[in-house]
């Protein structure tokens, strides 16, 4: 049957000059030559329909892009393909395809038993198989994970990767989709193998205990091994390729085995090995190892840990001499599933690993990296023109600053493309202008060439996100660094700019790069590590203030504003950006999600697209019905949009430090006015809560025929201790008491009824 695939898809690639990926070497039979006369076309066309009918059962086109489309491949002609996806016909130049798979199911007929593997470290892992019901909440367990690095002689770098893995559940069978990566043109990639061993029924007694049972291993079809591009969107930017393989015949209880190996022989500051290998995992381990090779006597190659005593006793590292290379082997048994808790860490910051890596040291880093962005700065006529029309009246350095930043900022989109995935240095500066876009590193380049254009002193810096931990001194490395960042000196302040965030003022830091650790690498540079400043909790701000009237009906008028400042303006800016129907509709589903009686009334916005003014938000919405009768003299009601809760802080016991993405400050304040010849019945009492890392006050005040009620929240740190839980516990906690407070306002004696 295989040979029969392999005649199908060989014709397939010479009818329409596309790529062929034989699932075995057929000898005897080379690649069609480009130049064939129609009537072998013809010959070949009638011969893959007939072979078509007579095994296709789902056919694969993957276009160039990376679409796939898995259906019946209807008709081929020298134009087009027409393949038929779920009942609907579809017509495909030629030109856009990659490759087409004609698949077939895996048949148990094609496995061989597990012992004539002679693989000992498959064997062994099989025999661990666990019961399900030990691991309640798996959907699998990694029977053995194995990374193994070697640094050759020669200066290349190979990584391998390995894992064997048990499904447990249901769930567990989508990791025998396989899928990883490599970077086009500095990378090779391959699979060395995949494969799936099932226990298959020889015997069966009556006393099905008693059952007997062979293990068939089934490697993957290789017609079914995919390849495309992440970024086919962004041909500029497009080097990693995926590579994608299904294992076959998965149910719960198989146990899954695959490997590959990704390769690297351009070693350079700018195409750094760095490679960081986690002691944990969302899922059980029954054993993980890392292996690493390297030369003798070479200190090239730089190895290191943090947080590994976490890894508990049973954790070993051991170090021997192969021949001419170093062995060195990191080795975990019985690794428990990490427990997910709120307000939880990333896992650079808590979980133990090991780091490799081959780069410069930051100072060396530093000087190339500024030697390539001088040959990158390029000022030319329409860049000079552009900067002179932005400048037209400005007022000071400080308003060239702002003016540059708001240009930038707005009208040279972002490629969402990380660094790692591409290159930490930027392209030309006159091209990326040109192309009005690029990634995060081309565009703080463009707002660094326009500073520079107009004689401003300013600094390029990478930074290193706040939620990745310190930098790895041991590991110096670019790849440590994934975001840009502009320093520039005014006369009492100093401004870090990125530009990564439209909905930012030029005072504003991203709340990942505030506290993270960065280098200059521009201008005659040091390589000094330095860190960004954490802003206050009264900059990163949200302020609520309520004008509210209640009526005799106990129906309810509400006037509410919103201000934010920091990382929180977004919030609000994102309105500028829809359409008027879509806003008024996202105003509708805001009221009703205060009350499902609350009718919106008006809205309007202030300074959203300003980015020298905090924006503002004004909406006027009525609650009929809201206060609740008691009786006809009292009316009971609590305030709206004051909900806070307590969910996040239910568990009574902690095991990880505390985490938040900002310090934050939020206040909100109430005026309250009383319907005629009512007075205030009840009203809660003051609140307040305060620790090293939290404060929260709330009070009521009576004012004639007005209720004021004000309280505001205060969080001073990003990364605290597990104690600190306890204290946010008990702020929370106390927070939410305050929104479950009820106001009572009674009728005076000699009024008239209602």
């Amino acid at each position: 049957m295989s040979e029969i695939k392999n005649i199908i898809n060989y014709f397939a690639a010479s009818c329409l000059g596309v790529r062929f990926k034989p699932q075995s070497k057929l000898r005897g039979i080379k690649p069609a030559k480009k130049k064939q006369v129609s009537l072998l076309k013809v010959f070949s066309l009638f011969f893959l329909f007939l072979c078509i009918a007579s095994v296709s059962k789902a056919d694969l086109l993957i276009t160039n892009s990376g679409r796939e489309l898995k259906g019946e491949v209807k008709s081929i002609d020298s134009e087009s393909v027409t393949i038929i996806v779920n009942n609907e016909e579809k017509v495909l130049k030629k030109g856009d395809i990659l490759r087409i798979d004609f698949t077939k199911d895996i048949s148990a007929d094609s496995a061989v038993p597990l012992s004539a593997l002679n693989d000992t470290l498959l064997s062994d892992a099989v025999s661990k198989k666990v019961a399900p019901a030990d691991y309640p909440n798996a959907g699998y367990i990694k029977l053995y994970s194995e990374r193994q690095f070697t640094y050759t002689k020669e200066g290349a770098f190979i990584a391998t990767y390995r894992e064997i893995r048990q499904i447990l559940q249901e769930r567990g069978k989508n990791t025998g989709i396989v899928t990883f990566a490599y970077k086009k043109g500095v990378q090779t990639a391959k699979v060395d193998y995949g494969r799936t061993v099932n226990d298959e029924l020889v015997f069966k007694p009556e006393n099905a205990k008693n059952s007997i049972y062979k293990r068939m291993v089934t490697d993957y079809d290789q017609s079914s091994y995919r390849e495309s591009s992440y970024f086919y969107r962004y041909p500029d930017y497009d080097k990693m390729m995926r590579i994608k393989f299904p294992l076959p015949n998965i149910v719960v209880g198989s146990v899954i085995d695959y490997q590959f190996t990704v390769e690297q022989r351009i070693i350079d500051t700018f195409e750094p090995v760095f490679k960081e290998v986690y002691f944990s995992s969302n899922e059980p381990v029954l054993k993980q190892r890392l292996i690493i090779r390297r030369p003798k006597d070479s200190g090239d190659l730089k190895i290191s840990s943090r947080l590994m005593g976490q890894a508990g006793s049973d954790f070993t590292y051991t170090e021997k001499e192969d021949g001419e290379y170093t062995v060195i082997t990191y080795e975990k048994e019985n690794i428990k599933p990490v427990e997910d808790e709120s307000y939880m860490p990333s896992d650079e910051m808590i979980m133990p690993r090991v780091i490799v890596s081959l780069s410069p040291n930051l100072k060396d880093i530093a000087k190339a990296y500024s030697r390539r962005l001088e040959r990158l700065l390029f000022i030319n006529d329409e860049i000079r023109g552009k900067l002179y029309e932005i400048l037209i009246g400005a007022d000071g350095r400080e308003d060239k600053v702002f003016r540059i930043y708001d240009y930038i900022s707005k009208e040279i989109s972002e490629i969402p493309i990380s660094p790692e995935y591409f290159s930490y240095l930027p392209k030309k500066s006159d091209y990326i202008f040109s192309k009005k876009s690029g990634s995060s590193i081309d565009k703080v380049f463009m707002l660094y060439a326009f500073l520079q254009a107009a004689d401003i002193a300013c600094d390029f810096a990478l930074v290193r996100d706040r939620n990745a931990g310190g930098i790895f001194m041991e590991n110096q490395s670019i790849r440590q660094f994934g975001y840009p960042v502009i320093i520039v000196p005014l006369d009492i302040t100093t401004l870090y700019i990125t530009a990564l965030d439209r909905n930012l003022t030029i005072r504003d830091i991203d709340s990942y790069l505030q506290g993270g650790e960065y280098i200059i690498v521009s201008g005659d540079t040091s390589g000094e590590v330095r860190k960004l400043p954490l802003r206050s909790p009264e900059r990163e701000s949200i302020s609520d203030s309520y004008e509210i009237e209640l009526f005799e009906d106990g129906g309810i008028m509400v006037l509410e504003k919103r201000t934010a400042a920091g990382n929180k303006q977004g919030s609000l800016r994102r309105y500028q950006y829809m359409p008027k129907k879509n806003l008024r509709q996202a105003m509708v589903k805001r009221t009703h999600r205060i009350h499902p009686n609350a009718e919106l009334k008006d809205y309007k916005f202030k300074n959203l697209s300003d980015l020298s003014k905090a924006p503002e938000m004004e909406i006027k919405y009525s609650i009929d019905d809201y206060m609740i009768s008691a009786g006809d003299r009292l009316f009971a009601f609590q305030l709206p949009s004051l909900s806070y809760s307590a969910y996040g802080v239910a568990k009574s016991t902690r095991k990880f430090p505390v985490s938040f993405g900002l310090p934050i400050m939020t206040k909100k304040s109430y005026t309250i006015k009383l319907p005629k010849n009512y007075k205030i019945y009840y009203m809660p009492d003051k609140f307040s809560y305060k620790s090293d890392n939290f404060t929260y006050e709330a009070a009521y005040e009576a004012n004639g025929d007005t209720i004021v009620f004000k309280d505001s929240y205060k969080r001073a740190d990003t990364f605290m201790p597990k104690e600190a839980y306890y204290e946010l516990k008990k702020c929370l906690e106390t927070r939410a008491d305050v929104a479950k407070g009820w106001i009572v306002i009674e009728r005076e004696p000699n009024a008239p009824p209602n």
